[in-house]
């Protein structure tokens, strides 16, 4: 798969020629609110396959020659997750044969010093991180058995090496409370990330979470999950659409922002006139703070 592209913001704030390439499908990982879980279970454990590095490095140059690419988007879900010799062949023909700047995701148990140096002295920009939920019980209902010492450390590591970071969550889980949202919010406000990125969670059929939702009564049968950046469908019994839509607005001012201030951002949570416009106040200060 290739796409070219001209993408701004998400690549640093700059405008660049940008191609997305494919270096291998699926995940090895099985996140119960994932279609990986599904493909898991479709294809017997084997819906996880890598291109060859090689016929890889050679779509990247044929594509950067012909286009003049000046930035690549690496299509990996689990970039990180490569075994030791294949991603050494990657450093080595990425640093010999192509030479420029690249994003790609992980998650946080596949990142270690060795691999993140390696990265960085081959130009890679940025790396994505899944943190999903700072709680520790909610991360097993989601079958993410990494601990938030693990988390902490590799944003440490990427931060050492002084790489641009994003976190990914996920709030609204079934049956999440309030305060497990919080717990993420504590967890990501340890992380220096660069870019925060804050999802809503919804149930996709073939995951083990749309199964739970219908049995316990927080979505009817054959309901249609919504749009990951925007829809709640969930009947959550702790917390309805507007808390969790207000919290996924005001997540990163959370995050930023001290917390004698957090008075402040819960009227920002109010999905109403008086919360939307303290919103858009505390929206147009974060955005000259953190993102000028």
């Amino acid at each position: 798969m290739f796409d070219l592209r001209r993408i701004n913001k998400p690549m640093g704030g700059k405008i660049r020629r940008v191609g997305c390439f494919e270096l291998d499908r699926g995940c090895p990982y099985s996140c119960t609110y994932c279609c990986n879980h599904f493909w898991h279970k479709f294809y017997n454990y084997k819906n996880y396959r890598n291109k060859s590095v090689e016929k890889f490095i050679e779509e990247v140059k044929f594509m950067k020659e012909k286009y003049n690419l000046e930035y690549v988007y690496l299509a990996s879900e689990t970039f990180l997750a490569s075994p030791k010799e294949r991603f050494d062949k990657f450093i080595e023909l990425w640093k010999k044969e192509i030479g420029i700047p690249f994003w790609v995701q992980t998650r946080p148990e596949t990142v270690d010093e060795y691999r993140i140096s390696a990265l960085k002295d081959v130009g890679v920009h940025s790396v994505g991180i899944g943190v999903e939920s700072g709680s520790p019980e909610m991360r097993k209902v989601l079958n993410r058995v990494m601990t938030n010492d693990q988390i902490i450390k590799a944003f440490e590591i990427l931060n050492k090496y002084n790489m641009k970071t994003g976190v990914n969550v996920i709030i609204g889980f079934p049956g999440e409370t309030r305060e497990q949202i919080f717990e993420t919010i504590e967890l990501v406000r340890q992380l220096n990330a660069s870019n925060i990125m804050t999802h809503v969670f919804n149930p996709y059929k073939g995951t083990p979470l749309y199964d739970l939702c219908i049995e316990k009564g927080f979505i009817p049968e054959n309901e249609i999950g919504g749009d990951y950046r925007q829809d709640y469908v969930l009947s959550n019994p702790n917390l309805t659409k507007d808390e969790v839509l207000g919290l996924q607005r005001t997540f990163a001012l959370y995050v930023r922002l001290p917390k004698e201030r957090w008075l402040e951002i819960k009227i920002a949570e109010k999905l109403d006139e008086e919360g939307n416009a303290q919103f858009e106040k505390l929206k147009q200060e974060y955005t000259e703070k953190f993102l000028s």
